[in-house]
């Protein structure tokens, strides 16, 4: 490999700022006297995360000196060096701050990387040798990260394997102010049990786990319930070890608070309390499931069910003082008023700090995108909380910041995040470009305190949420620059650089991965929705350089066929290419109804189902891909058959129908195999019968017929069978992806305009 570019963009970044340390006794995380027992631990537990990503025998080149001494007026501080006897000393002001810096030497020094899909490392020995003494800074107090909607479409089913490494990869990438949201429902439970409820009044208002997340913020409730009865206790001992953890790290995590919602049972311990139905009609659910009741603000209840909580939770969890509440997510208050809503949010926190008085308050500011919230509403809300104890999620600043409409919040500090994806859709798709600029221009004059990702959903995308990490440090690139950073991206996720894969990720990360649309367009994929006449065919960004990116990687495919990060990205390409062969089929499959020709109708029809199956193939062939998986870490979740049961109908509803009747339809939908070849290409087999039969019987095609049919055949059915799919890969994704590649490129590839 030719290693020139790397080396200039490393010397590059490095802040062109060096010092010199003086020679130091420590040799061992706990050697140094004087340290604290929160700096040995953070080291001692930073030291633990280099032996589960490099091994426990290259981890002894690595040695962790935490100085909360250190300060600087950053929140990370991390000097890297090199020891005399060859080793790598990450100095650093915590355990974070540490862990990001092995990371980055891990990038720039190793070519070695670790990402959600997968690891690569590749460590010289022996290590690299710095020069100089190295200083790492960022410009951000807080990089928060999750959506509570992150627990509904990726963290459902997660064990405690799966948090670990999860929680390396957000260490890594000096993620310190993270929700801590498992493990709620058992407080909950205990502290109504308390107030006189039983546990049919729960399980008529808890939803099941795969739609816990919207039941907490008030959305909706029951639906896929009743939670199991292991469930509660499962999950206090997961959140147990997950703050154990996070917090060992110098993570500061965020818990779940009291935002006023109740069950409707509440009723039997006070008859005229003061409540609210709100969010009727959420998500197009029926009535039995659609909205929660809110307590009044004034009604005593308010305060005894709120400091029930807080005293459940902090006895269990202890906590860090940071609590999220959102009360009204997506839907409209009881009263939209100055005086309801300040008062409203007076109570939530006055309520909170009863129990704890150093609480501040985490809110997603995603409600305050809804226009009636207006700049003097919204003041009467935020300013409602007392100055400094409010911290505002921008939630999605890359396309609808709103710190510029509502004044920066009004002198309440907020984090800039980017949003990137809903419901866990896997398409293609970033805003590259408003990252590069936006995050530096909301540090400018406002009160932003640091950057953050809100994703509903992850495992997509990875380069652009790595780009978005690297803005704590990185100021607005150039085009040069960011052609850099993109060389720089391939040499540590593959261990080699080539020209055809720079070719290929500028054509993306430019292209698909740089919209400039305020609108967010991963929605638009057409082969995962239920088939209509009136589907959009179109694209919001030109096919042919995405095409064109997938030449360049299948022509490197056979040199990194043992490269499983690229495998991936193979078939994640082949998969993003193969839906815009659909949809152009899809366009021809049109004109051929409209036209009146059966012919043509069955050619691409035909046409359609093949890429279908194809689709399917070659997803199968990657672990990353599997229907499988998602169901059998569900069914895992379960003590015994009647619970594994409930628990993989929650996993197929939210994937597809997401409600009894297809209410939220398809929003969470997923190109994996199995759910392409039993749910996506039976739905298009019954379209395109239905097409033929209109044209040959002379009889108009209904939409509302074949949507009646296909709901009876194809999508309930699904929700309610119990076949199983393989959890394994099937076959070798590589000569897949090169036959499908020959197989459709002339046909369907257009010269770039």
């Amino acid at each position: 490999m030719n290693q020139t570019p790397l080396i200039c963009f490393v010397m590059a970044i490095c802040f062109c700022q060096t010092v010199s340390l003086s020679k130091k006794d420590t040799v061992v995380v706990t050697a140094r006297t004087g340290k604290s027992s929160r700096e040995q631990l953070q080291a001692m537990s930073v030291q633990d995360l280099i032996k589960r990503v490099v091994g426990n025998e290259r981890s002894s080149d690595f040695v962790v000196d935490v100085n909360f001494s250190l300060h600087g007026s950053q929140s990370f501080l991390v000097q890297l060096s090199t020891t005399s006897d060859g080793k790598l000393m990450i100095s650093a002001n915590g355990g974070i701050a540490a862990a990001w810096g092995f990371n980055y030497f891990l990038k720039y020094f190793c070519n070695s990387s670790v990402f959600w899909s997968g690891r690569n490392i590749n460590l010289p020995n022996p290590l690299p040798k710095l020069s100089k003494t190295i200083t790492l800074k960022n410009f951000d107090k807080w990089i928060y990260y999750q959506n509570v909607c992150t627990y509904g479409y990726s963290f459902s089913w997660w064990n405690w394997t799966q948090w670990e490494q999860h929680i390396d990869w957000m260490a890594m990438n000096g993620i310190n102010f993270p929700l801590a949201f498992n493990g709620q429902e058992e407080m909950w439970r205990r502290t109504y049990f308390k107030l006189g409820l039983n546990q049919t009044d729960l399980d008529e208002y808890f939803a099941g786990p795969a739609f816990l997340a919207w039941n907490r913020m008030g959305n909706m409730r029951k639906w896929g319930g009743p939670l199991p009865a292991s469930w509660y206790n499962n999950q206090v001992q997961l959140q147990h070890a997950i703050l154990d953890r996070t917090r060992s790290l110098g993570m500061i995590p965020i818990l779940p608070g009291f935002a006023g919602f109740v069950p409707q049972a509440i009723q039997k311990i006070s008859p005229k309390v003061n409540m609210s139905w709100i969010g009727r009609g959420w998500g197009n659910l029926p009535d039995e499931y659609t909205g929660s009741y809110i307590l009044s603000p004034t009604d005593p209840l308010f305060a005894a069910v709120g400091q029930g909580f807080y005293k459940e939770l902090v006895a269990e969890y202890g906590t860090d003082h940071y609590y999220n509440m959102d009360p009204f997510n997506e839907m409209v208050p009881p009263w939209n008023t100055t005086t309801y809503l300040s008062t409203m949010f007076r109570t939530i926190f006055t309520t909170l700090t009863s129990v704890d008085p150093m609480a501040t308050w985490v809110l997603q500011g995603w409600f305050l995108l809804n226009s009636g919230y207006t700049p003097d509403i919204a003041k009467a809300m935020l300013t409602a909380v007392p100055q400094g104890s409010l911290i505002v999620l921008d939630l999605e600043s890359e396309l609808a910041p709103q710190f510029p409409r509502l004044d920066s919040y009004f002198g309440q500090p907020f984090i800039w995040n980017m949003l990137q994806d809903f419901g866990g859709l896997d398409s293609f798709y970033g805003a590259i470009g408003k990252l590069n600029t936006g995050v530096d221009q909301g540090r400018v004059g406002t009160t932003m305190s640091g950057i953050g990702l809100t994703p509903e959903g992850i495992f997509q995308n990875e380069v652009v949420y790595e780009f978005m990490l690297e803005k704590t440090f990185r100021p607005t690139m150039t085009q040069p620059q960011i052609e850099q950073w993109i060389t720089a991206f391939i040499s540590r996720r593959y261990g080699s650089w080539k020209p055809q894969l720079q070719t290929g990720w500028s054509l993306l990360v430019n292209g698909i991965l740089n919209s400039s649309s305020s609108q967010n367009e991963m929605h638009r994929n057409l082969l995962i929705q239920q088939p209509s006449l009136k589907l959009d065919a179109s694209f919001w960004y030109d096919p042919a350089i995405v095409l064109e990116a997938w030449d360049n990687m299948v022509n490197v495919a056979g040199d990194l066929a043992d490269v499983d990060l690229f495998r991936y990205d193979l078939v994640d390409t082949t998969r993003q290419c193969l839906g815009i062969v659909f949809a152009k089929t899809y366009a021809q499959l049109l004109a051929s109804f409209n036209a009146k020709d059966v012919n043509g109708l069955r050619t691409y029809g035909g046409q359609a189902l093949d890429i279908l199956e194809d689709l399917d193939t070659v997803l199968a062939a990657d672990r990353h891909f599997l229907l499988g998986s998602w169901l059998n870490d569900a069914k895992q979740q379960g003590a015994n058959a009647a619970e594994s049961d409930l628990l993989e109908f929650n996993a197929r509803n939210q994937i597809t129908l997401w409600g009894p009747t297809g209410n939220i339809q398809d929003y969470a939908h997923k190109h994996w195999a199995g759910l392409v070849a039993k749910y996506y290409r039976p739905r298009w087999q019954m379209f395109v019968d239905a097409l033929t039969y209109s044209l040959q019987s002379g009889v108009p095609f209904s939409q509302a017929d074949f949507q009646t049919q296909v709901f009876n055949d194809v999508e309930e059915p699904f929700n309610n069978n119990r076949d199983l799919f393989p959890t394994e890969p099937l076959g070798d994704s590589v000569p897949i992806v090169q036959f499908l590649h020959y197989k459709y490129q002339v046909r369907n590839r257009r010269p770039r305009q």
